[in-house]
C-alpha cells in the first residue's frame, strides 16, 4: 500500500491534478501510509507543496517520521559460516542495504556459497529513517558511528581475521 499510495499521488500530481494527488495521499494516511518530507522534494510534486491541504499533511508526516527514528536503532544480523567453529579466525563482510531499503529487502540478494562458507556475514539496518520501512546511509557521520560500532561488535563476539575484512553495499549502501 505504501508504494501504490506514493505512486498513485505522484501520477495525479504529474498530471496536474492536484486535488486528486492530495486525495491520493490522505487515503494512505488513513490507512497507516505516510512519507517522510524528503519525499516530496523532486519538481513533480511543485504543483502540490503550495497548497493549504498539502502543508496540512507535512506536519503529520513530519511527527511520524520523528517518531520513527526516535525508536530506530542500528540493526545487525550476524550469518556464521555452515561450519564455524569458534577456534578458527574468519573474514569478515559487512554488507549495507541501498536507500529506501532494509534487512527484509537487501538480505535475500546477497547470497553466493563464498559467504555462506567462508565468511562471517553481518548484514546491517541503518539507524536513518528514510520511510514506513526504509532506511538511508546518507548521514556519512552516522553511518560511520553505525559501521564502526558494528564492526566492533563483531569483532568483539566473534572470531573475525581483522586483516579481511570487506564492506560492500548497493547503492546508497556502495
Amino acid at each position: 500500500m505504501e508504494a501504490n499510495s506514493y505512486n498513485l499521488a505522484a501520477c495525479h500530481a504529474a498530471l496536474g491534478q492536484v486535488e486528486q494527488s492530495i486525495q491520493a495521499l490522505q487515503t494512505g494516511l488513513e490507512g497507516g501510509v505516510w512519507f517522510t518530507p524528503g519525499s516530496f522534494d523532486p519538481d513533480l510534486w511543485e504543483p502540490i507543496r503550495t497548497t493549504e491541504e498539502f502543508k496540512s499533511l507535512l506536519p503529520i508526516f513530519e511527527a511520524k517520521t520523528a517518531e520513527l527514528q526516535a525508536r530506530t536503532k542500528l540493526v545487525v544480523d550476524i550469518v556464521l559460516p555452515k561450519d564455524y567453529t569458534p577456534d578458527l579466525q574468519y573474514p569478515l563482510f559487512l554488507a549495507l542495504h541501498g536507500g529506501g531499503e532494509n534487512l527484509e529487502i537487501f538480505k535475500p540478494q546477497w547470497k553466493s556459497s563464498r559467504l555462506e562458507n567462508d565468511f562471517i556475514a553481518a548484514y546491517l539496518q541503518s539507524s536513518q529513517v528514510m520511510g514506513m520501512s526504509g532506511f538511508s546511509w546518507e548521514n556519512l557521520d552516522q553511518t560511520q558511528k553505525d559501521v564502526i560500532q558494528a564492526y566492533e561488535q563483531i569483532v568483539a563476539e566473534y572470531p573475525v581475521d581483522r586483516d579481511q575484512v570487506i564492506v560492500g553495499g548497493f547503492s546508497d549502501g556502495g
